[in-house]
């Protein structure tokens, strides 16, 4: 669901789950501003906090960190936003380790903290690249080679993936 604060009103009580907003609104009595405040409920495939709500008759699965930011800065967060974290532990819902930021914002702070998960560094990258456009090897051989798939050797050639170097011309 694109829209998933479309959902909820982040200051109107959570019916099914008073314990995820007793949480949240209680979150940081008497801790440390300056600890990982993890979620203790339950977490996405990525480790993300995850609770679900209510709202007009269907359940929609809501980020904790996304609810946490919007309740500490008094507003619903734009669908262009997204609740980044400065500590990169993902289940912390602590307020003062989340920013504002476009999805942008958040894949270039990935990268400049090297968090990505890569399947290749950025010189077999390079190495790659360059291969493919000198011409004579099929991306399906090279990603047979460097154990990746055909489609992100595509993504790769075409440059969608930046190693921050410019993409070679076939």
């Amino acid at each position: 669901m694109p829209l998933i604060s479309a959902h909820y009103e982040p200051n109107v009580p959570v019916q099914g789950c008073p314990s995820s907003e007793r949480y949240l609104a209680e979150a940081g009595a008497g801790r440390d501003r300056t600890e990982c405040w993890p979620w203790p409920g339950g977490l996405s495939s990525y480790g993300y906090g995850r609770f679900l709500l209510e709202r007009r008759f269907r359940w929609a699965s809501v980020g904790a960190h996304r609810v946490s930011l919007e309740r500490h800065l008094g507003r619903r967060l734009l669908p262009t936003e997204q609740a980044c974290h400065r500590c990169d532990n993902p289940s912390c819902v602590n307020p003062t380790h989340l920013f504002v930021g476009t999805n942008a914002d958040n894949c270039r702070d990935m990268r400049l903290k090297q968090r990505q998960k890569k399947k290749l560094t950025d010189a077999q990258v390079l190495e790659l690249r360059a291969r493919y456009a000198a011409g004579g090897v099929l991306q399906r051989e090279l990603g047979d080679e460097y154990g990746i798939g055909q489609s992100y050797v595509s993504t790769l050639v075409r440059g969608d993936w930046t190693t921050g170097q410019p993409r070679p011309r076939r």
